[in-house]
C-alpha cells in the first residue's frame, strides 16, 4: 500500500504531505481544490506518466520545479521510497527510488514491481489507476496477455504465430502455384517454337547487316577518293586565285600572256637582264674612251713636235687638231656615260621589279592531278543511305535479341512449370501440417486460459446482477468488457456514465485479486457520475474490496463527505477520511 504522499509545488499543493497509511482512505475535498491532482502525483511519481512537457504543467505557476515522493508497501517485508523531480517548461525529471537505505535505478525499480505483483509494468497503470478505460480504443483490461505470461503459456503463443506466419508465407506459395499449375508440355512446346521463330528472325537480320556493312566500307573507300577530289579542285582554286592577284600586280610592269604567264615574266627578265648587261658594257666602253681621250690630251702638251704614238714629227696645228679631236671624243664619251648610266639604272629597277613575281611563280607550284577517278557527289548521299540501314538494322537486331530473349525464359519458366507441380505438393502438405500444429498450440493455450478468466467472468457477471439486479456484463478473453442486452451487444463506451464507472471498478479489483498480487487500488471521484443511490452502493463495494482482502488497499478521491465520514464511522478501524490540505493559489 501507499503510505505517504509529500508533495512540494506539485499545482494547488506548495509543500504538503498526505497519510494514506490505511486499508480505506477517502480523500476529501470540494471540486477543483486538489482531489485529482494528487491522484496525478502519486500516478506519476510510481510510473512516470505522463512524461515530458505533459507533466510540466502539474508545476506550481509560481515555481520552477516540483517534487512527490511516496513511501511505498511493495510486499510485507519489502517498502520503497521513490521521488520524482520536475522542471517547468523543459519537462526534463529526475528518479530517485530507495530500498532499505539502497538507491535503485528505474530499471531495476521496474522490475522490482513486475516481480512483486506479477504484472507487467504496462497493466499496472490501468489496475491500479484505470486511466481512460472508459475513453480507451485499446484492449480494456489485458488480461489474456497478462495471463499467458502468469501462466507459462506465451512461449505456446508466440510459436502458434511462428507457424501462423509460416503458414501465411506457405499458403501464399500455394496459391502462385496453383495459379501456375496447367499443361507444361503444351506451355513448352509453344514456348520452344516461339524461341526458333525469334531465332530465325535474329539470323536474318544479323545476315541482313553483315552484308552492309561490307557495302559501308566500299562507300567509305568512295567518300576518301572524293575528299581526295575535293581537296585538289579546292587546291586549284587557292592556286588560281594565287597567279590571278600575281598577274594583275605584274600587269602594271609588263604584258603578259596569260595562257603562259612564267614564260612572258621569264622572257621579261631575261630581256632586262640582257639590256642590263648591254649597257654596262657600252658604259665600260665609252669610260674607256673616255679615259683615253683625257690621257691623249696629257700626251699632247704644248711645244711637242713629236707624235707620242706614231713618234713621226708634230706641227703645232695638228697638235692643236688632235687635241681638239681628243675633247670632242672625250665630250662624247662622258656623255654616252651619262645616258648609259640612265639606262643601266632603269634595267636594275625593271630587274628589281621582275625578281620577286619571278620567285613567287616559281614558288607557285601548280596542284597535280588526282590519280584516281572522281566518285562525284552521290559517294555521300550514298554512304548516308547505307548508314541509316545500318542503324536500322542495329534497332532491328536488338529488338529480335530480346524477343529472343523472352521466348527462351518463357522455355525456362514453362520446365519450371513440371517443378512446381511436385513442389505444390511438398508445399500443400506443408500448409496442412502447419494448420495442424498452430490449431493445436492455441487449443492447448486458450485451454489453461480459459480455466484462469473463466472464474473471473463468472464472478464479474455475478457482482454485477448483484448490483443492478440484471445479467448481461461479460469479460472477453481478450479482456473487453461487453454488455448484452436484448439482441445488441454494446461495448464499455456504449453504456452510461454510471454503469461503464460501476463495470470498471468491479472488473479492475477482480482482476488485481484474481490474476495478480497488487496491493493497492486507487478511484478518482468514482461516485461522481452514480445517482445518490448507487453513490453509496459503490461506496460500500470500494470498502467491502479491502476489508474482505480482495485488494489491499483503496484510495478514492470524492467530494461525497457525508458518505466518507458514515462509513468511517461504521468501520473506524479500516476506513479513514483525509482531507485536502491546500494553500490558495493567487
Amino acid at each position: 500500500m501507499i503510505k505517504r504522499v509529500h508533495l512540494k509545488n506539485w499545482r494547488a499543493y506548495r509543500d504538503a504531505e498526505v497519510d494514506l497509511a490505511h486499508r480505506v482512505v477517502f480523500f476529501v475535498a470540494p471540486n477543483g481544490v486538489g482531489k485529482t491532482s494528487l491522484f496525478e502525483a502519486v500516478r506519476w511519481c510510481l510510473l512516470g506518466l505522463p512524461a515530458g512537457r505533459n507533466a510540466a504543467r502539474a508545476v506550481r505557476h509560481d515555481s520552477d520545479r516540483a517534487e512527490v515522493t511516496v513511501d511505498l508497501q511493495v510486499t510485507e517485508t519489502t517498502q520503497l521510497t521513490v521521488s520524482r523531480s520536475l522542471l517547468r517548461g523543459s519537462g526534463r525529471s529526475t528518479f530517485t527510488a530507495t530500498r532499505d537505505g539502497i538507491e535503485l535505478d528505474e530499471d531495476t525499480y521496474r522490475e522490482l514491481l513486475r516481480e512483486a505483483w506479477a504484472v507487467d509494468p504496462g497493466l499496472i497503470d490501468r489496475l491500479v489507476f484505470g486511466t481512460q478505460l472508459a475513453r480507451s480504443r485499446d484492449t480494456a483490461f489485458p488480461v489474456r496477455n497478462h495471463l499467458a505470461t502468469l501462466l507459462g503459456v506465451t512461449p505456446l503463443l508466440e510459436a502458434a504465430e511462428v507457424l501462423e506466419l509460416r503458414e501465411k508465407e506457405v499458403g501464399g506459395i500455394v496459391g502462385s502455384l496453383k495459379d501456375q499449375a496447367g499443361d507444361a508440355d503444351g506451355i513448352i512446346r509453344d514456348a520452344e517454337a516461339s524461341v526458333a521463330a525469334a531465332q530465325a528472325d535474329l539470323d536474318r537480320a544479323i545476315a541482313e547487316r553483315d552484308g552492309l556493312t561490307g557495302q559501308i566500307r566500299e562507300a567509305e573507300i568512295l567518300i576518301a577518293a572524293a575528299d581526295i577530289w575535293d581537296r585538289y579542285r579546292t587546291d586549284v582554286e587557292e592556286h588560281n586565285t594565287t597567279l590571278r592577284g600575281l598577274l594583275d600586280k605584274i600587269g602594271d610592269l609588263m604584258e603578259v600572256d596569260s595562257e603562259a604567264p612564267r614564260r612572258s615574266v621569264e622572257a621579261a627578265r631575261k630581256e632586262s637582264e640582257r639590256r642590263l648587261k648591254d649597257a654596262r658594257s657600252a658604259a665600260s666602253a665609252a669610260e674607256l674612251r673616255a679615259a683615253h681621250a683625257a690621257a691623249a690630251g696629257d700626251l699632247l702638251p704644248e711645244g711637242i713636235t713629236q707624235c707620242p704614238t706614231c713618234l713621226r714629227p708634230l706641227t703645232e696645228s695638228e697638235r692643236h687638231r688632235a687635241l681638239h679631236t681628243h675633247e670632242i671624243s672625250g665630250t662624247h664619251s662622258n656623255d654616252e656615260i651619262e645616258q648609259l648610266q640612265s639606262e643601266i639604272e632603269r634595267a636594275d629597277r625593271r630587274l628589281a621589279d621582275i625578281l620577286p613575281f619571278v620567285r613567287h611563280l616559281d614558288q607557285l607550284r601548280q596542284p597535280a592531278l588526282p590519280t584516281i577517278d572522281d566518285p562525284g557527289p552521290e559517294a555521300h548521299k550514298a554512304l548516308t543511305r547505307l548508314r541509316n540501314d545500318e542503324k536500322r538494322l542495329a534497332e532491328n537486331v536488338g529488338e529480335l535479341r530480346a524477343i529472343l530473349e523472352a521466348a527462351q525464359q518463357q522455355v525456362v519458366q514453362a520446365r519450371r512449370h513440371v517443378e512446381d507441380q511436385a513442389r505444390l505438393d511438398m508445399a500443400a502438405r506443408e500448409e496442412l501440417l502447419l494448420q495442424t500444429a498452430r490449431h493445436t498450440l492455441v487449443s492447448l493455450a486458450d485451454r489453461y486460459l480459459s480455466e484462469r478468466i473463466e472464474p473471473l467472468v463468472r464472478e464479474i457477471s455475478h457482482r454485477w446482477k448483484r448490483l443492478f439486479g440484471s445479467e448481461g456484463l461479460t469479460l472477453t478473453a481478450d479482456g473487453e468488457l461487453r454488455m448484452r442486452r436484448g439482441q445488441l451487444d454494446l461495448g464499455l463506451a456504449d453504456l452510461s456514465g454510471g454503469e461503464q464507472a460501476m463495470a470498471v471498478i468491479i472488473t479492475r479489483l477482480l482482476v488485481i485479486s484474481a490474476t495478480t498480487h497488487v496491493p493497492m487500488a486507487w478511484f478518482d471521484e468514482p461516485l461522481e457520475h452514480l445517482d445518490p443511490r448507487r453513490r453509496s452502493a459503490v461506496a460500500q463495494t470500494l470498502v467491502r474490496a479491502a476489508q474482505t482482502e480482495t485488494v489491499g488497499q483503496v484510495v478514492v478521491t470524492t467530494y461525497e463527505e457525508t458518505i466518507a465520514r458514515r462509513l468511517a464511522a461504521a468501520a473506524p478501524d479500516s476506513v479513514h477520511v483525509v482531507y485536502a490540505n491546500t494553500e490558495p493559489i493567487d
